[in-house]
């Protein structure tokens, strides 16, 4: 029976930590991703699962955010997971998807291959536009390329905030007399 149905194993190396490893099954009986650290090879760190889930034809790493792992499913779903909490980011319904690849250049886009042969390229940004195809499943996590490293913003009494791991080192005087000025300021990195 073993040998007339072979199983095929997909494999994703993480993308900042060398001796883990993500390995789903194609099979619809065992319909979960298994990451496992070689460090500690007797169990898998964590077992990603969600209702109604099929085999697993490919996976991928993001690059960009190391806590997104994408899926192409056997129930013709490609699954952005969130390993920190094992939770679904957001799911594409896409007939016969066979591979998912995340961009290795540029952030949030992903492309996948279908077994009627379309290649499809998505972009996720916001899941807040209504033109974006990756639906939230309701997680408060963001991909870290959409968070914000730091900022400024004048406040109360003229006041300048700032936040996040950047340092303000020049702040010019207004550059107009008139009511409306503005001050033109330089970012350095701490």
């Amino acid at each position: 029976l073993e040998k007339a149905n072979p199983k095929k194993f997909s494999l994703a190396w993480h993308t900042d930590n060398p001796t883990q490893l993500a390995v789903g099954c194609d099979d619809n009986k065992f319909p979960y991703i298994n990451i496992w650290d070689l460090r500690r090879a007797s169990s898998p760190v964590s077992v990603l699962t969600a209702p109604n889930l099929a085999g697993i034809n490919d996976m991928s790493w993001c690059i960009d955010d190391p806590t997104l792992l994408l899926s192409a499913c056997k129930n013709n779903k490609i699954i952005c997971w969130n390993t920190q909490n094992g939770s679904v980011f957001g799911e594409i319904q896409e007939e016969g998807v066979e591979r998912v690849q995340w961009s290795s250049c540029m952030k949030s886009i992903f492309t996948s291959t279908s077994k009627q042969g379309v290649v499809n390229v998505y972009a996720y940004h916001d899941s807040t536009n209504q033109n974006v195809p990756i639906k939230n499943a309701g997680d408060k996590v963001y991909p870290n390329w959409l968070e914000r490293r730091a900022g400024v913003s004048f406040g109360f009494g003229g006041k300048l905030l700032s936040f996040g791991s950047l340092s303000l080192i020049h702040i010019s005087e207004p550059t107009r007399p008139e009511r409306i000025s503005y001050a033109v300021f330089c970012l350095k990195k701490k």
